[in-house]
């Protein structure tokens, strides 16, 4: 593939199969609704990254299962270029993403997450210009972890000795960030859903008059919650 512009996405993301995505979730909600709650996530996602596309951007899906290569495409569509995750743990599966993006000569890369409701293209096209003047930019999560991790450059570094999933994940990175005197803007802290209390959390701060696909499918399974 060649490079066609300057800046790109990363997405991280599995076919929504019961039983093999959101499974701590699954445990409180079912499989059922918890497969359909990550794909209306993820579809969303889908939806405001492309809206970024036009903006000198290109976006890069990398997907879980190698033998899903045609059900993931099929699932997600055309606007992005397709690659299997590799490594052994979150950190290196990251680390492995933007390496190989890097390889193209992006001059900004940024992995968002598939988890939070509240992302959108505004968010994600103000990281971008945040890179202008900051060597990263994070978007922290509630639970201690990060939804966004923008960069200009590959930086091995932050991708190791870190207790991935984990409420230390953020501040571990700050910290190793800080210790370079490398600059960083943070971005608006938002709610990463992993358990019942998560979707409890945002369908309660979510304002009535947002129209997301994810508050719609909460609004029909909040009272069995």
């Amino acid at each position: 593939m060649d490079k066609c512009n300057n800046r790109a996405i990363i997405v991280f993301a599995r076919l929504p199969v019961e039983g093999k995505v959101k499974t701590r979730l699954a445990k409180e909600i079912g499989d059922k609704n918890s497969a359909i709650l990550y794909r209306v996530c993820a579809e969303h996602l889908f939806e405001e990254v492309k809206k970024v596309k036009k903006y000198d951007t290109d976006l890069f899906l990398f997907y879980s299962d190698e033998n899903e290569t045609g059900k993931i495409k099929k699932w997600v569509g055309e606007d992005f270029y397709f690659y299997p995750q590799s490594g052994e743990n979150l950190g290196t599966k990251m680390l492995n993403a933007f390496q190989q993006i890097f390889e193209k000569e992006y001059g900004k890369v940024i992995i968002v997450g598939t988890d939070v409701p509240d992302i959108d293209s505004t968010l994600i096209l103000n990281a971008f210009m945040e890179l202008d003047n900051n060597d990263f930019v994070i978007g922290p999560s509630r639970d201690g972890g990060y939804y966004l991790l923008g960069m200009k450059s590959p930086a091995n570094y932050l991708f190791s000795n870190i207790k991935w999933g984990t409420e230390t994940v953020l501040t571990s990175s700050l910290e190793k960030l800080n210790k370079r005197k490398i600059s960083f803007k943070l971005l608006p802290k938002l709610i990463d859903i992993d358990v019942k209390k998560d979707i409890i959390k945002w369908y309660q701060t979510v304002s009535d008059k947002i129209k997301n696909p994810v508050k719609t499918f909460i609004e029909k399974i909040i009272k069995n919650l």
